[in-house]
């Protein structure tokens, strides 16, 4: 139990300051990226055939979110596993947009504006929000914090999802969710058909060009 004597009242007034929501957002969608990667860590050391978790957790434990999608795709080629569609969009999504988000969040000041409350802005020492004159033009990159709190609560739904894969034994092959909770975006999915349209034709076999009259 600490020893630090909480100021109350100024713990109330921060708890209850509007400007101050998006500290609450931040908190949703980082506490449940942590379960999506510990989830994902998991279903590495699965594929890997890794049963001694606190050996893994020594290799494991300095990778960020991509680096561990990365190998959870090189695990799955190398052992013989593959992703079905529904949890092959998912990673995709995480890999494409979420991580993004968190790495903004990890390697920025995220701070609100006066003059901007419905956003989150991630500061750095050459983009500071209200500020002009020695800083960059365009300000911070920032975030709606409707948007913010969606990423969180797709990260809680994707972090159930990936709970059926600590379930089932043996893993199968084919590593798919059924009836996903995380919902993806229309526009994300049409990318993503587009994307399996492109690598399909990639894999295609090339047919032999015929032999043009007096070539041989």
């Amino acid at each position: 139990m600490s020893t630090i004597n909480i100021d109350q009242e100024r713990r109330d007034a921060f708890l209850s300051a509007e400007e101050n929501n998006c500290y609450l957002h931040i908190g949703y969608f980082i506490c449940w990226y942590a379960a999506v990667e510990l989830r994902l860590t998991f279903l590495l050391s699965r594929i890997l055939d890794a049963n001694d978790w606190e050996n893994f957790e020594l290799l494991a434990m300095g990778m960020d979110g991509k680096i561990k999608c990365e190998r959870l795709r090189t695990g799955c080629r190398i052992n013989g596993y593959s992703f079905g569609t529904n949890l092959d969009d998912r990673l995709h999504y995480f890999y494409d947009r979420i991580i993004s988000t968190r790495n903004s969040i990890s390697h920025s000041w995220p701070t609100q504006h006066p003059g901007s409350p419905k956003l989150v802005h991630f500061a750095t020492l050459s983009r500071v929000p209200g500020q002009v004159r020695g800083f960059r033009a365009g300000g911070p990159k920032s975030i709606a914090i409707d948007e913010l709190f969606l990423q969180g609560l797709w990260l809680y739904y994707f972090s159930e999802d990936l709970v059926l894969f600590g379930d089932v034994t043996p893993l199968p092959k084919t590593l798919e969710i059924a009836s996903p909770q995380s919902t993806l975006p229309p526009e994300f999915l049409e990318r993503q058909r587009l994307r399996r349209e492109r690598a399909n034709a990639d894999t295609q076999p090339q047919k032999p060009t015929p032999d043009l009259p007096g070539s041989a």
